[in-house]
């Protein structure tokens, strides 16, 4: 299901718009004060346009009862405040939970994935833009196609996260922004470009609301409004970041480690510096798009860390027969070259000692229980146990940031 969001604003706007009448599209041809003309200082060689302006703002409003052009333009903000509200998902509520969940394990992934999920809570309004063609305001937040529910794209976050590497000390040509990252953009050598071991995904925020900044003329000295949409503070949104080490099979197992023990920390860091620091989204030089300190979530890694998941301890196994070579397989001396069971004459036995024989009298009856049963197919080995990927609950960035550093010890007592 397509949810139009255009459409919909367009049915909510046209419940309270009426068109100009015979007498207010006269006005508006006219260079004379229109009846309705809220303001007495009329400027007569301004009337065509003032008069188009009073005669659209009054005529558009219903029972406003305001006379004061100020006030009719607030009459109408508040209208359009009033008029757009989320879609409700409650009918297909399954299908809108699966197009946002996210990873669940990494039991599955190579050795040493991660998976980070985290739930914010925005301490600041988050302002996006988004890039529809037609909306009643100019500024609107970025919203989901499908269920026109206020988003932040993966690739938003991962620009967020690739600037807060910058400002930490990892340019575009380090190592560990082109390995956690990818190349930076725009690079047309095939041959040096390389993808990432992130990989982001998109957010979404339940809740709609409106700022206003009030940039100030240099020369006039007055203000002019702007409007945003945006979301509210306060507002909740599931964040999360997957580590994948792909091309681990490239490099040593040292190498392996070291390079995953490094990430770990690299990643809680620009976390950090993202949420916390610098913000994200649009206008965070002016204080939006900021998070709280606290969180809740979960970190998760395949690794046999000591103290949450050790490696599975085997099962001892029972001794083996002295006349078999493996299970299943007698020794060669009992066997003839076309593989059936060497016997001994008289002579041979007599000649043997006595553990000699007794094994030898083992094996033959071993060969004649196996002969007489029926063959059945073999089982198949039981599938070797799989460690659980260690895991710790994070609530705030900063126990993100210990966990990262206590995990990498971890990891360097492994290698």
């Amino acid at each position: 299901m397509i949810f139009d969001f255009q459409t919909s604003i367009a049915e909510e706007v046209g419940k309270w718009v009426r068109p100009l009448s015979a007498d207010e599209r006269r006005d508006c041809r006219e260079p004379r004060l229109p009846r309705d003309m809220p303001r007495k200082d009329f400027n007569p060689k301004a009337a065509p346009a003032q008069s188009a302006i009073a005669s659209v703002s009054c005529a558009t409003l219903v029972s406003t009862g305001e006379k004061d052009l100020k006030e009719l333009a607030e009459a109408r903000r508040g209208v359009w405040r009033d008029s757009v509200r989320l879609l409700d998902c409650t009918a297909f509520q399954d299908i809108y939970s699966v197009c946002w969940s996210l990873p669940e394990s990494v039991a599955t992934l190579p050795q040493y994935s991660f998976l980070i999920r985290l739930v914010i809570k925005l301490a600041t309004p988050l302002l996006t833009k988004d890039d529809g063609a037609f909306y009643p305001i100019e500024n609107p937040v970025r919203k989901d196609r499908t269920f026109g529910v206020p988003c932040l794209a993966a690739s938003s976050w991962k620009g967020c996260f690739r600037a807060a590497l910058h400002r930490l000390g990892y340019g575009e040509e380090s190592a560990v922004t082109i390995r956690l990252c990818g190349n930076r953009p725009g690079e047309t050598d095939h041959a040096k470009s390389r993808r990432g071991r992130l990989e982001f995904f998109s957010t979404k925020f339940e809740g709609l609301g409106f700022e206003m900044l009030n940039p100030h003329n240099r020369v006039k000295k007055t203000g002019m409004p702007v409007y945003y949409e945006s979301v509210p503070a306060g507002t909740s949104g599931e964040f999360g970041l997957l580590y994948v080490p792909f091309d681990g099979f490239a490099v040593g197992p040292e190498k392996l480690v070291s390079e995953v023990k490094k990430d770990l920390k690299v990643v809680a860091a620009a976390l950090c510096e993202v949420f916390l620091v610098t913000g994200f989204g649009a206008k965070v030089s002016s204080g939006f798009g900021g998070a709280e300190e606290a969180v809740t979530g979960s970190i998760q890694m395949r690794a046999s860390l000591p103290s949450l998941g050790g490696p599975v301890a085997l099962r001892p196994t029972e001794p083996l027969a002295k006349y078999l070579a493996a299970p299943g397989l007698l020794l060669p001396e009992y066997l003839n070259e076309d593989g059936t069971f060497r016997e001994r004459g008289e002579r041979d036995l007599s000649a043997m000692k006595k553990a000699d024989r007794l094994t030898y009298e083992k094996a033959l009856a071993w060969h004649k229980r196996q002969a007489a049963a029926t063959p059945v197919a073999k089982p198949e080995p039981p599938p070797e146990p799989v460690a659980a990927p260690a895991k710790a609950t994070i609530a705030s960035f900063g126990g993100l940031v210990r966990v990262a550093e206590e995990w990498s010890v971890k990891l360097k007592e492994l290698s």
